[in-house]
């Protein structure tokens, strides 16, 4: 191994990037190696220069940045791919694993999870913001922009921007998201936003998330955390390293893309859109499918395509199905020219 070998190429995954915050915080006894920083600086030399940084507390604030590279090889067109609506951008270092050598995946983070930070405050600000970024990424077209559940719909959004800029946006994938989530989004509460947050993050079950709800909702938010807190498996946690103070941080971000959510309406179209669906969070697939997100064909001024894939709406970028997901992913973007 050299300094200037990179983490993900020598097969990282996010459960490595995960230990290898918590082995790095007590080597260098530090009180935290934020785990986007190890994203950011995924070449060992860059990671052993930002440690030197915190040991000689010579870090500033960062200018917040939603790109967040994980994976730089590869000469095709680049990925951008849109944080689902916990924010957090974790969930795509196994899939981004699969473009080495074929194209860059960059992820988009939301705004908030560092000191300083604020929350974004409406769906404009948050597009304009990450379309902006993109573009400062790579300059030129074609471009090719996905989004998980929610960040779907921000995809949808940023590729509008893009093209109202004059250049061709080549691929639009939208993931187990349907056009319309005002409704959705009217729905969840703090306490069904902290529940759907913790049932992602694996520590409560689908039933637990789906059932907690009615006795949770009388107590505080303290309360409500305690409860959840102590239904978490342990190691989970400390693979996490939550704590209630971030986990609760954590809820806010996410509530704050809820109200970003709240009165968006979609208009206008792209020139094409590729669907995938899983199992839903709730009815049938089928019925998820035509009643929910074939409306998406009225935002496509190409031929839309709607493609199942395997798992639920939860689990399909997990260790199981990711294997698969990546190659009707991959599928996709080739049938569109890239």
């Amino acid at each position: 191994m050299s300094a200037s070998d990179n983490f993900f190429e020598l097969g990282g995954t996010s459960i490595d990037v995960i230990r290898l915050k918590r082995e790095g915080e007590a080597h260098f006894d530090l009180p935290e190696i934020p785990t986007i920083q190890i994203l950011k600086h995924p070449v060992i030399s860059s990671l052993a220069n930002y440690v030197n940084a915190l040991l000689s507390k010579d870090s500033q604030t960062e200018e917040y940045d939603p790109i967040v590279p994980l994976q730089l090889t590869g000469n095709k067109t680049p990925i951008f791919f849109v944080h689902p609506g916990v924010g957090e951008v974790l969930i795509f270092v196994n899939l981004a694993k699969y473009f080495q050598n074929e194209r860059p995946f960059y992820a988009l983070r939301a705004r908030g999870f560092e000191p300083g930070h604020p929350f974004f405050t409406s769906m404009d600000e948050m597009v304009s913001c990450y379309a902006a970024a993109v573009k400062r990424t790579q300059p030129t077209g074609p471009y090719a922009i996905a989004g998980y559940s929610y960040g779907g719909v921000v995809a949808f959004e940023v590729a509008k921007r893009i093209e109202a800029m004059g250049d061709e946006v080549k691929f639009v994938g939208l993931i187990n998201i349907p056009p319309h989530i005002a409704d959705r989004m009217h729905e969840i509460d703090w306490t069904g936003g902290m529940l759907n947050l913790s049932y992602f993050l694996g520590l409560v079950s689908k039933h637990d998330a789906n059932d907690l709800a009615p006795a949770l909702r009388p107590m505080t938010r303290k309360e409500q955390l305690e409860v959840v807190w102590k239904l978490s498996p342990p190691d989970r946690l400390i693979e996490l390293q939550l704590t209630p103070g971030k986990l609760d941080h954590w809820v806010d971000i996410a509530g704050s893309l809820i109200e970003c959510g709240k009165d968006y309406n979609p208009s206008g179209s792209v020139s094409a859109v590729d669907v995938f669906y899983a199992i839903p969070l709730r009815g049938s697939k089928s019925d998820w499918l035509n009643n929910q997100l074939k409306p998406w064909s009225g935002f496509s001024r190409g031929e839309p395509s709607y493609t199942d894939v395997p798992g639920q709406h939860y689990t399909l970028m997990d260790f199981d199905h990711v294997p698969q997901f990546q190659k009707i992913f991959r599928g996709r973007l080739e049938a569109r020219g890239l």
